[in-house]
This record gives C-alpha cells, sequence and structure tokens, in this order.
C-alpha cells in the first residue's frame, strides 16, 4: 500500500542482483531511479550490465544487449521514480490517535492518517486486506468494520464517499487542524513497516533501524541490526560469494 519505490532502488543499487521472481522487477526499478537522477542512457547500460553480471555470465553479448535493452524499454514506459514525501506527525496527532484506546483501532487510524497526508488531493482509496496488513492485523472484514466504525461512525476522524463501487476516505475537518509544523514529534521517510514508528512512538514493543535501507523492524534479539528482508539478501549474498570462491578454488 505505501511500497517506497525510491528507498527499494537505492537498497539494490548497493547488492547483486540474482535471478529470481523479482528480478526483471527489481532490474526495472534500478533503471528507472537512474533515469530519474539524470542517468544517460550510456551509463544506465553499463550500471545494468555490472549488476546483472552474474544472470548473463555465461551467455552471448547478442542476449545480453537485447534483455537490457528491453529491461530500459520498459522503466522508459514506466516513467521515473518520484521523491518520497516525509511524513509528519505532531503531539497533537498522536495523542489523539492514542487517546481512541484500542491499539488496532489505534493503528487502523495511524495508517489512515499516513495514506492522508501522501495522498495530493487529501482524499484516498484503499482496500480492507490492504489497510489491514499495514496495521499489521489478520485480514477479518467483520473486525475491520467494528474498528472502522469507531474511527468513521463513533469519533468521525474521517468521513467517506462512495464512488464507483469504491469507498473514498476524507478526513474530517478537526483532523486537518491538528496539524502544526512547529509541534512535529515523528518524521517517516521510509514507508517499510510504517505502523512500527507508531508502535515505538507509544512504547509497544522494541524496534531497530535497519543499518542497510533504514526501514524500522522489530527488534527479535540484542544482535538484530537488519530488517528481515535485508538480511534474506545478505545471506543469500555471503553464500553466492562462497559458492563462487569455492568455485575458483577448485
Amino acid at each position: 500500500m505505501f511500497e517506497n519505490e525510491m528507498a527499494m532502488a537505492m537498497s539494490l543499487l548497493n547488492k547483486d542482483i540474482s535471478y529470481d521472481t523479482n528480478y526483471f522487477r527489481e532490474c526495472v526499478l534500478i533503471c528507472r531511479y537512474l533515469i530519474s537522477i539524470g542517468k544517460t542512457d550510456n551509463e544506465i547500460y553499463n550500471t545494468m550490465l555490472e549488476k546483472t553480471y552474474n544472470v548473463y555470465e555465461n551467455l552471448s553479448d547478442d542476449y545480453k544487449n537485447a534483455e537490457i535493452s528491453n529491461i530500459i524499454k520498459v522503466a522508459k514506459a514506466k516513467g521515473i521514480l518520484k521523491e518520497i514525501k516525509t511524513i509528519n506527525f505532531t503531539k497533537k496527532e498522536l495523542d489523539e490517535i492514542h487517546s481512541i484506546g484500542n491499539i488496532n483501532t489505534e493503528k487502523l487510524m495511524f495508517i489512515m492518517m499516513c495514506a492522508y497526508k501522501i495522498s495530493e488531493d487529501n482524499s484516498f482509496v484503499f482496500q480492507v486486506k490492504d489497510i489491514l496488513k499495514e496495521a499489521k492485523i489478520s485480514y477479518n472484514n467483520k473486525y475491520y468494520n467494528s474498528l472502522m466504525y469507531r474511527i468513521v461512525g463513533v469519533k468521525k476522524y474521517f468521513y467517506h464517499i462512495v464512488r464507483k463501487n469504491k469507498m473514498k476516505y476524507m478526513p474530517s475537518k478537526e483532523i486537518i487542524e491538528m496539524y502544526d509544523p512547529k509541534d512535529v514529534v515523528l518524521s517517516i521517510n521510509n514507508y517499510k513497516n510504517i505502523v512500527y514508528y507508531y508502535l515505538e512512538y507509544i512504547g509497544n514493543g522494541k524496534y531497530i533501524h535497519c543499518e542497510s535501507c533504514s526501514c524500522i523492524d522489530l527488534k527479535t534479539s540484542n544482535s538484530k541490526k537488519l530488517c528481515c528482508d535485508c538480511a534474506k539478501d545478505r545471506t543469500k549474498q555471503n553464500k553466492h560469494i562462497y559458492y563462487k570462491n569455492h568455485k575458483l578454488e577448485k
């Protein structure tokens, strides 16, 4: 729901691309990032050749050229990556969310306010599964309705309009007026695991900030320094280096 493509592309630039189910998507993402920072076609081609060396190592030059050219073509069609919008929360906003008194409703409210702050027209449409996933709540439509009733029906923080069978949510005037730039206590620049920022703020659980991609994640041990995704990538990369060196020794 809040995919941080810019941060993802920047983290991908710092590691080797491996051939898996996300391979083509990751390559296109890197190209879009390179286009957005003004790199020339030749510079993009050379970067992609370097990043995909392990994938095309045993293939012909013609195949490499065709594949990389296709990736660049798709990237150009999708367009440049937009800069990540910083989400700012004031103490008043966070205290108001915390005053709801039900942790799952609070998480839902926080996610809705994040969506409102990201949205350019101050309104947004989302699917139930998406918002529950962002709030780290198991999918249950009936439970979702009861949580949403407290925000939309009882507290009236948000109101909704049905448009073309989609629910469009708009913040109430009271919510909009709560924001004061002088009172900002929480700034978010990485949308991954976004609800953890709120839980960290209210002291619900212990969290780490990944030293690789800077996203927030649950602290499961004192030695944990990487988020789950970066830890998997690091393990995969270490295995690749080991096998590559082992192969050279033989």
